[in-house]
């Protein structure tokens, strides 16, 4: 049975097992990739890792074929926005040593997966405050809570906070004067 699974991880891996068409899904965006830039300047310099946000069904196919794991498979929740997914890199090569998975609980982002090669398991290496991977982990999950708040991104783009007012405002008066006519209630109450 392990060996069964071991080879379908390496056949979806290289690419040549794939039960949907990866083009028919849209990409998305969260605040790593709005912000790329600001989150390569928090990692210290001399770090061996980089942390590339992955927010295209493309790029998961990518990362799956090159670490020869079933991220791909990932896409739904990705675009629910439940599922972060990173490619750790090597700065000396520039490949893919780690994929991560962050997830939220509890209002909180949390790495819930860390895979190597052929789903190598490497998220006891979090437990080793030395080991470069986990610091560089761990200021990504640091800045992606202090930086993904709600709030915070509605006031980085004032166009959406907009938006959001309106449409709240236009729910709120159908569902008040929706209880008004259902209930009846004569409008000159209302009037001034």
């Amino acid at each position: 049975m392990e060996k069964a699974s071991e080879n379908w991880h390496r056949r979806v891996g290289r690419g040549e097992i794939l039960d949907f068409d990866i083009t028919e899904y849209p990409s998305w965006n969260f605040i790593a990739a709005d912000r790329q830039t600001e989150l390569n300047g928090i990692f210290p310099a001399e770090s061996p890792y980089r942390i590339i946000p992955l927010t295209s069904p493309q790029q998961l196919a990518d990362e799956s074929h090159e670490m020869h794991h079933c991220v791909v498979y990932y896409i739904d929740s990705c675009i629910g926005g439940e599922t972060r997914i990173f490619s750790v890199l090597h700065v000396s090569n520039n490949k893919p040593v780690a994929t991560a998975e962050l997830s939220k609980h509890n209002g909180k982002w949390n790495l819930v997966q860390l895979k190597g090669k052929c789903n190598e398991e490497l998220i006891h290496r979090m437990n080793v405050s030395s080991d470069p991977l986990a610091t560089a982990l761990g200021i990504l999950i640091n800045w992606y809570n202090q930086n993904s708040r709600p709030y915070l991104r509605l006031l980085r783009h004032p166009p959406n906070l907009l938006l959001i007012l309106v449409w709240r405002v236009i729910a709120w008066s159908e569902i008040f004067f929706g209880l008004i006519v259902s209930c009846k209630f004569p409008l000159s109450i209302f009037s001034i």
